[in-house]
């Protein structure tokens, strides 16, 4: 296991890859991806992104069975796909929420989870409440890498998720504890 710290931002722009079965974390400001391609994160072990992550690209794919947990996300991509394993947003960028791509399409496929992890009780007037999933189209299928859920919330907050649309793509379970609210929002 390491921890990569400062407070300087880093770039990355190819990818990144936890390659070890160990838990990475990284607590710094970090930088994905270039504007126009795509950004793949797999994750063997566990990987933590701490301090501020800011993804500026086309597509962002999450691969790999470990878990992903991102406290601080600032999301452009307007396509997400979570292909396998766990990815954890504990908190949003509370500078950012605001330039999260409205529009696009955030797919969750059979093998991988998207858990909502606020640690803190949101009001329903918080703009990270649903900033990274209000506009988006929602793909789901499948009960998750460990059949609790392909959708949760494990977190102190309720979630409203505010998607244009959410397309079963086959059987799928949506866990808890915690709330999940599933409004439409009008463009």
């Amino acid at each position: 296991a390491f921890t990569l710290g400062g407070t300087a931002e880093m770039t990355i722009q190819n990818g990144l890859v936890n390659a070890s079965p160990a838990t990475q974390t990284m607590e710094m400001p970090l930088l994905l991806g270039v504007a126009g391609l795509p950004f793949t994160i797999d994750t063997k072990g566990n990987l933590v992104l701490q301090g501020g992550t800011t993804v500026q690209t086309e597509q962002l794919v999450k691969t790999g069975a470990g878990e992903l947990a991102i406290d601080g996300l600032a999301l452009s991509a307007p396509s997400v796909t979570l292909a396998a394993g766990r990815t954890k947003l504990v908190d949003v960028n509370r500078g950012a929420a605001d330039a999260n791509s409205s529009t696009g399409t955030l797919t969750i496929a059979e093998g991988a989870q998207f858990d909502v992890n606020f640690p803190e009780e949101l009001s329903s007037g918080d703009a990270r409440w649903s900033s990274y999933t209000a506009g988006k189209e929602l793909h789901v299928a499948g009960s998750g890498p460990d059949g609790t859920g392909v959708l949760v919330n494990t977190g102190k907050s309720d979630w409203c998720s505010m998607f244009t649309r959410m397309t079963l793509d086959g059987d799928t379970v949506v866990g808890g504890p915690g709330r999940i609210d599933a409004e439409r929002r009008a463009l």
